[in-house]
């Protein structure tokens, strides 16, 4: 009696392993149809582009693990910009403001700073903040910016 009961209670360990591991498979190949992709057939094309002779520079943050970046999910809009008569470069520094000196326009999109959200080394916002604020206010001596 006792050999049936191991060889049920094995069965049913078998059948809930294998129920298991295919709902597994199944939400892997669920989640990974939902991920978000750059589209590569986007018309990026300008036919009257804004800026022809003077071209501002926009500095695309990539140095806080950013789920956007210039070559990747963003690069649509990187070449949007681009043949618009922007100048796009990549940022992959820590803010400063040595780093966001001579940019016009500053893009910051889902940053992280961890690789993991929930890590230590997470985005400081007040320093992010402070520096952002620094650039946008063209302010570069600590006393005199808030």
């Amino acid at each position: 009696m006792i050999q049936r009961t191991n060889k049920t209670i094995k069965r049913i360990l078998l059948g809930f392993s294998v129920v298991f591991a295919v709902f597994i498979v199944g939400a892997v190949i669920w989640v990974r149809g939902k991920q978000q992709y750059a589209d590569p057939s986007f018309d990026a094309k300008v036919v009257r582009p804004t800026y022809t002779t003077v071209h501002p520079k926009v500095l695309i943050d990539e140095a806080h693990n950013n789920f956007h970046t210039a070559g990747g999910r963003y690069k649509p809009f990187a070449t949007l910009l681009s043949n618009d008569g922007y100048q796009v470069v990549p940022n992959k520094e820590k803010f400063q403001a040595t780093a966001l000196k001579g940019y016009d326009v500053l893009v910051i999109s889902n940053a992280l700073g961890a690789t993991f959200i929930f890590l230590p080394g997470a985005v400081n916002l007040r320093s992010l903040k402070r520096n952002v604020m620094r650039f946008a206010t063209g302010c570069e001596m600590a006393a005199h910016c808030s």
